[in-house]
């Protein structure tokens, strides 16, 4: 008798990656396969497997006060890139949205964090955050904390509140190599700052920073590096003012700035650049990288001779559209407004020069009800010349006593007071522009910068017209 034995070889089929799709509307259960199906965006992110994509469509989505939400690894999250961008809000610190391992990715999202110590994205362990918008509201607040190796291109990071900190990244016993490129970190308030570099003290792990074409501004510091084990590499970037403690390093490999950046609408949390920013124009291409072909509003990434600092792309108005621009040569070819000369080619670049205060040293106008006897000069005038007349914008920036680090200066500390004497300058928020001719120039300057008087004290003051830029120093008198 014959015995037949069939033998069945199962293999086992590769997963196909799949949608998944959240809505505002959604729930806690189904596929998550369609539009019309949408889940909530927890349901729908946390539910996703490795190659997974997750599209959030347009809407609000509030989370609870101790709701997170995490993509892990090769899990991308984006919004409806022709849609409005979604919005996150969260509503406790205890509310993150985490992006966390190798091939996770963020794009096209806001997420808003509100309350004391808020935390809008925390991006970790490889993963990317492009394209995205991160606005936290509260003492201490971050708008995105980086915990070890992350990338961050084109979005903005902002957070309001007292000691708050627009991007601050971290490491515990490794040695990262995060990336933040075409970015923007704004800190507002009190003690706020653009961008800390930490690395606590005896901690064994590294930082070492990658930053090129990227805003720093905050109201206390644009930069902030902490330890000897943090070290930044700096290529186009705008920082308005920077503190290295504890040995932190910053090399700048070109392109730096220090002229405080301006922005269309702040108060509204709008920091596209201003048509009299600094930013426009003067970023590079970053060895390496390829640049995105977007900014942070959809539009292309460079308009006119090269590419802007920070987040967004100064768009320039239509030739001829608000009185400002030529008929000839393209937009943006000499700065912003897009003038040009004779045959379509732009003039030479505008230059600046003889920047003086007369007096340097001058008390404020009495105010009040009682008008007090002035007690020497009150306000000053500012002289300069100009080779074609342009834009000039004036920042100032306040003198504060330092200490010296390596080839650097730094803030003065109790574990510092026996380092010899320096001075840092933090930049004091506000500037003032004024349509300066070709020749000499006269401005009146009563110190007072964005609605509030200069406190007494030592201040430099920093006039930029196009790519030229002065310094000159001057005194409030008590």
């Amino acid at each position: 008798m014959g015995v037949l034995v069939v033998i069945v070889i199962a293999c086992a089929g590769t997963a196909q990656a799949a949608t998944r799709y959240a809505k505002p509307t959604g729930g806690k259960v189904g596929s998550c396969s369609s539009a019309a199906t949408g889940c909530s965006l927890k349901f729908a992110v946390e539910g996703a497997s490795a190659g997974d994509e997750v599209v959030v469509e347009p809407g609000t989505y509030e989370l609870s006060t101790t709701e997170d939400v995490e993509a892990k690894a090769d899990v991308s999250v984006h919004g409806e890139f022709a849609s409005p961008m979604p919005v996150v809000i969260e509503r406790s610190q205890l509310s993150n949205f985490r992006v966390s391992g190798p091939g996770a990715s963020l794009q096209w999202i806001e997420v808003r964090s509100e309350g004391a110590h808020g935390i809008p994205i925390i991006c970790a362990s490889l993963a990317s955050v492009e394209r995205v918008r991160a606005v936290a509201s509260g003492e201490s607040s971050k708008g995105i904390l980086i915990n070890g190796q992350c990338e961050v291109v084109d979005s903005l990071a902002l957070a309001r509140g007292k000691n708050a900190e627009g991007i601050e990244m971290q490491t515990s016993g490794t040695s990262v190599e995060p990336e933040i490129r075409e970015s923007t970190a704004i800190g507002v308030g009190t003690g706020s700052i653009g961008l800390t570099v930490r690395v606590p003290a005896g901690d064994p792990g590294h930082i070492y920073l990658g930053l090129g074409n990227t805003i720093a501004a905050g109201d206390f510091l644009g930069l902030y590096g902490e330890g000897s084990s943090s070290k930044t590499f700096a290529r186009n970037v705008d920082v308005s003012s920077l503190v290295l403690e504890d040995s932190a390093t910053l090399e700048d490999l070109g392109g730096t700035l220090t002229a405080s950046p301006h922005f269309v609408a702040p108060a509204e949390d709008d920091y596209a650049e201003a048509a009299d920013s600094p930013t426009i124009d003067a970023g590079a291409s970053l060895p390496g990288f390829t640049a995105p072909a977007l900014d942070l509003a959809g539009n292309p990434r460079v308009i006119g001779g090269s590419m802007d600092i920070g987040a967004y792309e100064y768009v320039p108005p239509p030739a001829g559209g608000d009185g400002s621009s030529g008929s000839s040569g393209p937009p943006g070819a000499n700065g912003p407004s897009g003038s040009s000369g004779t045959n379509g080619r732009p003039p030479p670049p505008v230059t600046l020069r003889g920047l003086t205060l007369t007096p340097a040293a001058f008390h404020l106008a009495p105010t009040g009800k009682v008008k007090a006897k002035a007690r020497g000069p009150v306000g000053t005038k500012i002289t300069f010349s100009l080779s074609s007349a342009s834009r000039v914008v004036f920042t100032v920036a306040r003198k504060a006593p330092g200490r010296k680090s390596g080839k650097g200066c730094v803030r003065a500390t109790q574990a510092n007071t026996t380092k010899p004497k320096c001075s840092l300058y933090r930049t004091v928020p506000g500037s003032f522009g004024f349509a300066g001719t070709a020749g000499a120039d006269t401005v009146r300057f009563a110190g007072v910068l964005g609605g509030k008087a200069l406190a007494p004290g030592s201040y430099r003051l920093t006039a930029t017209a196009g790519p030229s830029s002065a310094i000159a120093p001057f005194t409030v008198l008590g």
